[in-house]
C-alpha cells in the first residue's frame, strides 16, 4: 500500500506540473495575443518608430567602421601590465576624449578622431601547458582560478577605425606610447648601464689576453698568474688558446652591444594588423539592430498613449 501511495505521489505531482506548464503556456500565448492587437491598434505610432530606426541604422552605417586584431608580444613585464596601458585608451574611445587618445599615440586630432574603440585581450593557457588555448574576449578571466592562467607573454589588442589606411601608422605609435612608460624607461636605463658595464669589462679581458698572446714563452708557470674581472685566472697556455679566448670575448661583447641597442623595444607585434573586410557596422546588422530597438520604444510610447489618463491621475493623487 505504501509503494502505491508513492507512486500515485509521484503521478499526481507529473500530472500537476503538466497543468502548470500547460497554464503559462496559455497566458503567453494570451500575452502575444493582446501585444499583437495593442500593436496593431497602435500600427501608426510603432510602424513610425520602426521606420526611424530602420533610417537611424542605415545613417549608423553610412561612415563604416573596420575592426582589426594583433599580438602583441611582450619582452619586459607581463600581461597585465600592458592592459593596463591599454585599457585607459578604451574608456578615453568610449566618452570620445579625442585630444587624450592624440597625446598618448603622437597622432593628429584628425587621425586620433578616426579611432573608434582600443582594446586588449588575454590569450588563456586552458590545458597549461605554456600555449595560448582561447583569446578570453569576455573578460571573464578570475585571477584565482587555477585551471585556466593567462600567458603572460602575449596580448591581443583590437582596434577599430574608420580608415584602414591608419592600421600602418598607428603600430610604431603604439609602441612609442609603451617605449615612453615611465617605469619602463627607467628600467631601460639601469639595464643599459649595466650592459655597459658588462661591455667595459669584456673590453678589459680582450686586452688582457692579447697581451699574453703577444708573449712567446712564458718562464715560469707559477708566476704569471693574473687575476682578472669576474674571477676570471690566466696561467701559461698555448698563443692560439689566447686566440680562441679573445674571439669569445669578442662575441659576448657584440652580443652585449647588440642587446643594449634592441633592449628600448618593451613589445614588438607579431604580424601585421588583421582587418576584418566586413564593417563592424554592417548596414543589414545596423539596421537590424536599431529597428529592433525603436520598434520596442514605439510600443512603450504608444503604452504611455493609450495610459495617457490614468497615468495623469495617478501622478496627481495626494500623497
Amino acid at each position: 500500500m505504501e509503494n502505491e501511495k508513492k507512486e500515485i505521489d509521484l503521478l499526481d505531482l507529473l500530472k500537476s506540473f503538466g497543468l502548470w506548464l500547460f497554464s503559462i503556456g496559455k497566458e503567453c500565448i494570451k500575452g502575444l495575443g493582446w501585444l499583437a492587437r495593442f500593436v496593431y491598434q497602435q500600427k501608426y505610432i510603432v510602424f513610425s518608430f520602426a521606420i526611424l530606426g530602420v533610417l537611424f541604422g542605415l545613417y549608423q552605417a553610412k561612415d563604416k567602421i573596420y575592426s582589426a586584431e594583433i599580438d602583441l608580444k611582450l619582452k619586459s613585464h607581463d600581461a597585465f601590465f600592458y592592459k593596463n596601458l591599454i585599457d585607459p585608451m578604451h574608456n578615453q574611445c568610449l566618452y570620445g576624449d579625442f585630444n587624450s587618445i592624440s597625446k598618448l599615440l603622437n597622432l593628429s586630432l584628425e587621425d586620433a578622431s578616426k579611432i573608434v574603440d582600443i582594446q586588449s585581450f588575454y590569450y588563456v593557457d586552458v590545458l597549461c601547458d605554456d600555449t595560448p588555448d582561447k583569446i578570453d574576449y569576455e573578460n571573464t578571466y578570475n585571477p584565482q582560478d587555477t585551471n585556466n592562467t593567462i600567458v603572460k607573454d602575449m596580448v591581443r589588442m583590437q582596434v577599430c577605425c574608420k580608415d584602414t589606411s591608419l592600421y600602418n601608422r598607428i603600430k610604431q605609435s603604439f609602441l612609442d606610447y609603451f617605449s615612453h612608460n615611465e617605469q619602463i624607461m627607467k628600467e631601460n636605463q639601469l639595464k643599459h648601464s649595466q650592459l655597459s658595464e658588462k661591455i667595459k669589462a669584456v673590453e678589459n679581458e680582450i686586452v688582457i689576453l692579447d697581451s699574453f698572446r703577444k708573449k712567446e714563452y712564458f718562464h715560469k708557470k707559477d708566476d704569471i698568474s693574473v687575476k682578472m674581472d669576474k674571477a676570471l685566472f690566466v696561467s701559461e697556455k698555448e698563443t692560439k688558446l689566447y686566440h680562441n679566448d679573445i674571439l669569445n670575448l669578442e662575441n659576448n661583447r657584440q652580443a652585449y652591444i647588440w642587446e643594449q641597442k634592441i633592449f628600448d623595444n618593451c613589445a614588438y607585434f607579431a604580424s601585421e594588423f588583421k582587418i576584418n573586410p566586413r564593417p563592424v557596422n554592417y548596414w543589414v546588422k545596423s539596421i537590424v539592430k536599431y529597428g529592433v530597438f525603436f520598434t520596442i520604444l514605439g510600443i512603450f510610447v504608444g503604452l504611455l498613449w493609450v495610459y495617457r489618463k490614468k497615468i495623469y491621475a495617478y501622478l496627481n493623487q495626494e500623497l
